[in-house]
């Protein structure tokens, strides 16, 4: 530990902003030098197990020794200067590693860039090769979620009232990158998990792997937490743009006659508009958008839409025939934006 100067390489790391990721920060050790390090210090700590399993088992095999002495020779040997030496390592391994990951995330996220043909950004594919959970709870969650934190955000993705495709798709590839995170973070907890229960058998070894692998879990809820928020904001933006084809059917009367139910039925009174309107303001998001993620989208539109029509509709009078275009209305209505969010 001295000779490779860990301690001061530690303290070095330790005195660095706590957020890596911020503009400015002065630049820590070589990343590349703390890689070697912690390459050097996984060696020496299977090394640490394997000896320590050979002397534990050693200690066990004295038959020269009163059996009542094992336990207390075998304790003795795991807390002794070795055992020490190997948590001290350890420790330094935590900072050495926490730093190398917060590194990498910092680089990906200044390099960051949409790929064309991809929904994902370069960063998100840089950072899922080493992730861990604080840093995704982190830097990379903070990260993903400034990019939904624009202001006027409104006034961005819709220029005279009609949307703005490269603010669509920066939107659109944010949203993509927490629900592929969410997944990939449950991949990664399941392929941790495998090689876990052949190299720790002992029941109370597994609990500990399972503790700590459960926070995984929670973290893959956390994106996706933010995801249903990024997808909510998302909603709140583009319905205002259909709103006002909503209102207008408060201005129709459903207390028809034979003559005005029949002219409705050549001359569709404001389903087709409200139509036009949802698929003008939503449908142009859809090819920058995961299957997933346009559902969801696609569904939160649909849920708005009919709490408000239902407010509408509640303070209407209607004739027998009113209610009759009135199902005429919705059924046609509901085929279609069904048959949208399917297709997605």
């Amino acid at each position: 530990m001295e000779y490779r100067r860990l301690a001061r390489l530690a303290s070095e790391i330790n005195a660095q902003n706590k957020n890596l990721l911020a503009v400015g920060t002065q630049e820590g050790p070589d990343p590349r030098e703390v890689e070697l390090y912690l390459e050097e210090i996984l060696s020496l700590m299977q090394l640490g197990d394997d000896y320590t399993e050979y002397m534990v088992s050693k200690i066990k095999g004295l038959s020269s020794v009163d059996p009542e002495l094992v336990p207390r020779a075998t304790k003795a040997f795991r807390s002794g200067s070795f055992s020490k030496v190997v948590q001290d390592i350890t420790g330094f391994y935590v900072i050495l590693e926490g730093f190398f990951m917060v590194e990498n995330v910092r680089k990906a996220t200044m390099i960051d860039e949409h790929v064309p043909d991809s929904l994902t950004t370069s960063m998100f594919c840089g950072c899922s090769l080493k992730w861990c959970h604080s840093l995704l709870n982190n830097e990379y969650h903070d990260s993903l979620q400034q990019k939904m934190r624009e202001p006027n955000l409104g006034a961005k993705l819709f220029l005279g009232c009609v949307g703005v495709q490269k603010t669509g798709t920066e939107i659109a590839t944010a949203l993509n990158n927490m629900d592929v995170g969410s997944e990939y973070v449950l991949k990664l907890k399941h392929e941790i998990e495998e090689p876990c229960a052949e190299v720790f058998p002992a029941p109370a070894e597994r609990e500990r792997v399972k503790s700590c692998l459960s926070e995984l879990g929670d973290l893959s809820n956390t994106f996706k937490q933010a995801l249903n928020a990024g997808l909510e904001q998302l909603v709140a933006t583009v319905t205002p743009q259909i709103r006002p084809v909503l209102d207008g059917v408060a201005t129709i009367s459903y207390e028809l006659s034979e003559a005005e139910y029949a002219d409705n039925e050549v001359n569709d009174p404001w389903v087709q508009r409200l139509l036009h309107a949802v698929e003008t303001n939503a449908a142009w998001l859809q090819p920058s958008m995961t299957a997933n993620n346009y559902d969801l989208f696609v569904h939160l539109i649909i849920n708005f839409i009919a709490k408000r029509l239902e407010v509408i509709m509640m303070q209407k009078r209607f004739s027998q025939l009113g209610g009759l275009q009135l199902d005429r209305d919705t059924s046609s209505g509901k085929s279609f934006l069904w048959h949208d969010s399917e297709d997605c």
